[in-house]
Parts: C-alpha cells; structure tokens; sequence
C-alpha cells in the first residue's frame, strides 16, 4: 500500500503530501476500508483514487481517477 501511495507521485515526500489542500491521490475503495477496519471485504487489490490519469506498472495496484476535496480524505497512523 505505501509503495502504490509513494509511486502515484514519487516527487512529492510524504510530509509534504500530507499537507497538501489536494492531494494528487488517496487510498481509497476496498483498500480504505480494511485501512479503518470497515466491514469484512477483501482488500485483495491496492486501491487508489487520484485527481489525474496515473499508470502504474505495480501487480495488485487498481488506480481509479476522480475528484477530491479535502473533506475526501483523512491521514491516518494506521497505514501498512
């Protein structure tokens, strides 16, 4: 999960994505959930919102493009 997040915008470090307004992209989806351990799906895939087409050459990584806010996304500790 954190290379997928690291590779979405390898020039950025982390520090600083965290205080982005926009981020360039999130983990989100199945991914998200079992991050904040919601429900019983199977995160089988990393999954990744982000605000502009990103192709990655990762196994396991789904990147699915949208919009976000800030009121999109939360940082969390919880990260593996």
């Amino acid at each position: 999960m954190r290379v997928a997040w690291f590779a979405v915008d390898p020039a950025t470090v982390a520090w600083q994505r965290l205080q982005q307004e926009m981020p360039t992209g999130v983990v989100s989806h199945r991914t998200a959930a079992s991050l904040h351990e919601l429900g019983d799906l199977d995160a089988d895939v990393v999954e990744l919102t982000a605000t502009r087409r990103i192709r990655l050459s990762l196994p396991d990584v789904t990147i699915h493009r949208g919009s976000l806010s800030r009121e999109d996304w939360q940082s969390s500790t919880n990260c593996r």
